[in-house]
């Protein structure tokens, strides 16, 4: 499979800028400027919460590994993870938190309205996102980095339980009506809070949408079909109509390529060339970083490029391994 071109990353809704270009973009009155990747789900999640909100803003493209400009930790965002977002020269990092603060900053009125006014509802939305991150989340990446039946095997039930409890927790806050659960249709919606789309849906199905394209491409398995998940499902499929959905997603073809990293790891052989090509020790020790980071964000705690690179994802346009949290949150 040929390797990602950069366009591919960037695609038409980002602009590049120079590093004498940074100083004047951070420093724009009224301007709203989001920095982003195409490749990363976090850097998604704060992407469609600006297009529900109908938020004006410039799209700054950011690559990611070692393809990351200096620039970008040095005056952008210190923690070098992607997404980021400045209003004016106000800095906002970490996608729920700028997805929140898109949310209070342009208000209920404009847009779509991504929490809900009530407390118990807030609550709910709040829940279901760590849920997904802490519990859901790390056994899918497990069952795509599996390389062994057993190891397969063993992420599959994981997915199966936490699958079913998201689905739990969604039935629980917004009962559907019993004619409803007869017919597998839910009602009077699909969300979280039933007709009304919130953050919930925003967190959840950047991920959801990738890993079950990955999975089922490269593991057969396909986790919002796994099981009886008529909530999710329906949820999923309202939420590809949306069209600040269609405006931020990619296609599958995208999406089997970007994962192929996490499906097939690098060789022992080619890692050796690569380490000759690299440097020796230097590849080596570098590499060991990338798998240490690897395991983290399945615990919901780095960054979702560390994971990538850290599998091997250096075999595309000369990426290579790179230190903690350079990746998106």
């Amino acid at each position: 499979m040929p390797g990602l071109d950069v366009l591919d990353q960037m695609g038409k809704e980002g602009q590049r800028i120079e590093p004498s270009q940074v100083d004047a973009v951070l420093h724009r009155p009224h301007q709203v400027t989001f920095f982003g990747n195409r490749l990363c789900p976090y850097a998604h999640i704060a992407w469609w919460s600006l297009l529900e909100k109908n938020v004006a803003f410039d799209y700054v493209h950011v690559d990611l590994g070692q393809q990351k400009p200096e620039w970008y930790k040095e005056k952008v965002n210190p923690y070098g993870t992607v997404p980021s977002l400045y209003d004016g020269d106000k800095a906002v990092f970490e996608s729920v938190i700028i997805a929140e603060y898109v949310e209070e900053k342009f208000g209920a009125e404009k847009g779509t309205r991504l929490m809900p006014a009530d407390p118990v509802d807030r609550a709910a939305v709040r829940l279901v996102i760590a849920h997904f991150r802490e519990r859901t989340l790390p056994p899918l990446y497990k069952l795509l980095k599996a390389q062994t039946p057993a190891e397969a095997n063993v992420a599959k039930e994981l997915i199966l339980v936490e699958m079913l409890a998201l689905e739990v927790l969604y039935n629980k806050h917004h009962p559907l009506h019993p004619a409803a659960v007869a017919s597998s249709t839910p009602s009077p919606g699909p969300f979280l809070l039933g007709g009304r789309f919130s953050l919930a849906e925003v967190v959840i199905f950047p991920f959801l949408d990738r890993l079950s394209v990955a999975l089922q491409h490269y593991r057969g398995f396909h986790p919002l079909r796994s099981t009886h998940l008529p909530r999710l499902q329906a949820a999923y499929e309202v939420v590809q109509e949306r069209a600040a959905w269609k405006a931020s997603t990619q296609p599958p073809a995208f999406y089997i390529a970007v994962y192929e990293a996490y499906a097939s790891p690098p060789s022992p052989a080619a890692v050796r060339e690569e380490e000759k090509r690299r440097g020796g020790w230097l590849w080596r020790a570098a590499s060991l970083v990338g798998a240490v980071n690897a395991a983290v964000p399945l615990l919901g705690l780095v960054s979702f490029a560390s994971l990538l690179v850290g599998v091997g994802v250096g075999r595309y346009q000369g990426w290579g391994p790179h230190s903690a949290r350079t990746g998106g949150r």
